[in-house]
């Protein structure tokens, strides 16, 4: 996912930042406002009045009362250039080839949701990763390779869950309320990446502390329940795909090639990094 700095993410990274103390400025600031977060732990309830306060800085932004069509759309996006060679986009598209050829059922990508919400023209590049339909859970992911922190993921994520919260919390205003991810009983956000990209990080209390926040707004503001998990997806370091090509000769066809097969596998096999309460 590309980050958006404007529209109805505007302002959310200053939120995030005073909260986590000005003395950490010098390092939060710059390029990638998140990427460097401290990894000292956060008390719970903290990061709740956090999501509280980017939930009514996101409302605040919106602007406009129409709608784009793009936004909560459930049709895989498959095509990637055959050079593109960025492990992220590389593997997202893979995985909508696995998803369009019906080697994995229910799932999506590049699922845009605040297109012209802020105005007009913002936040067209703002779209979620990965999702899919489990039964009547929604499942939204961000997915990383090597890029940012698992920290920036996190709040990437939550980011767009609160999106969501308020998108359905105004589907009738918006027209989005006969769509399908808007019918959902739960929403679970989660950070998809191999099991090295959290090397070096312990996480497990800010999944708490996001699980707990995140479940409590969607609650109170569209009456489903909410949560959020840090997942592994069982790959090696290597990538199985070096270019957009090699994706589409492995998963684009109706017989997977040796890596297709590998990343169906893992994917149909994601595991928590935390064992689940």
């Amino acid at each position: 996912m590309e980050r958006v700095a404007a529209g109805i993410i505007a302002g959310t990274h200053e939120v995030i930042r005073e909260l986590l103390e000005l003395e950490f400025e010098r390092e939060l600031l710059g390029p990638d406002p998140l990427r460097n977060l401290p990894t000292r732990t956060v008390p719970t309830g903290a990061i709740a009045e956090l999501i509280d306060r980017l939930h009514d800085r996101m409302v605040a932004n919106i602007t406009v009362r129409t709608r784009s069509r793009e936004n909560w759309r459930t049709d895989p996006q498959t095509y990637v250039h055959p050079e593109n060679d960025s492990p992220e986009v590389v593997l997202e598209r893979a995985i909508a080839m696995l998803a369009d050829g019906g080697h994995l059922d229910g799932w999506w990508n590049q699922m845009p949701v605040a297109s012209a919400l802020a105005n007009g023209t913002s936040d067209r590049r703002a779209a979620i990763d990965l999702a899919r339909m489990n039964d009547d859970r929604l499942e939204l992911y961000e997915l990383k390779w090597e890029s940012n922190s698992p920290v920036y993921a996190a709040f990437e994520i939550l980011l767009y869950g609160i999106c969501y919260v308020i998108c359905r919390a105004r589907g009738m205003e918006f027209g989005y309320e006969e769509l399908a991810p808007m019918q959902a009983a739960h929403v679970r956000l989660n950070v998809l990446a191999p099991a090295h990209f959290y090397d070096g990080h312990s996480l497990a209390w800010l999944e708490a502390a996001i699980g707990s926040g995140y479940c409590d707004l969607a609650k109170r503001k569209i009456g489903i329940e909410g949560s959020f998990r840090f997942l592994t997806l069982g790959l090696g370091q290597e990538r199985l795909f070096t270019f957009g090509k090699d994706a589409e000769a492995a998963c684009g066809g109706a017989m997977l090639g040796p890596a297709g097969e590998i990343l169906r596998d893992a994917m149909q096999g994601l595991r928590p990094l935390y064992d689940e309460a």
